[in-house]
C-alpha cells in the first residue's frame, strides 16, 4: 500500500530514497526479485546472485494514522554497476550479514547499504509485470 501520502488525496509512498535521510523504523521486505520499470512499466526483472530463497529490500515502516494502516516503503539508491544499464535508481537490496545492524541500526547507513559488485545480479528482459 504504501506510506501516507504527505498531501490530501495523494499517492501512497511506496519509494524513498535513502540519501541524506534519516532513517527510523528500519525494516527488511523479503522478495525473490525486483522489477525494473521503464516508461513506466515494469519490463525488466533483477535477482541477487544466491542460492538463498530469498533476499531483503531495505525499507523503513510507520505506524497506521489518522484512518492510514501500518505501511512500509522500500528505499531507493543509485543503481548498482549490473543495473545501471536499465535503471538510473532502484531499491537498495541490503547483504544477508548486515541484516541486523540495518534493523537494529547499529552501524553507519552507508557502511549497509554500501553497493553490491559487478556480477551480483541478474536481469531477465521479459516482460513480467504489467
Amino acid at each position: 500500500m504504501g506510506l501516507q501520502p504527505l498531501e490530501p488525496h495523494g499517492r501512497p509512498i511506496s519509494l524513498l530514497r535513502w540519501e541524506g535521510r534519516e532513517i527510523t523504523n528500519p525494516c527488511l521486505i523479503i522478495t525473490n526479485d525486483f522489477g525494473l520499470k521503464v516508461d513506466g512499466t515494469i519490463k525488466y526483472r533483477a535477482r541477487l546472485n544466491t542460492t538463498a530463497p530469498f533476499f531483503c529490500i531495505a525499507g523503513v515502516w510507520r505506524a497506521g494514522r489518522n484512518g492510514w494502516p501500518d505501511a512500509y516503503a522500500a528505499l531507493t539508491t543509485q543503481a548498482y554497476t549490473d543495473l545501471a544499464p536499465y535503471k538510473d535508481r532502484h531499491v537498495v537490496v541490503v547483504r544477508q550479514k548486515d541484516w541486523r545492524d540495518w534493523l537494529q541500526q547499529s552501524r553507519p547507513v552507508p557502511e549497509i547499504l554500501r553497493p553490491f559488485p559487478k556480477g551480483s545480479f541478474t536481469v531477465e528482459g521479459r516482460q513480467l509485470y504489467t
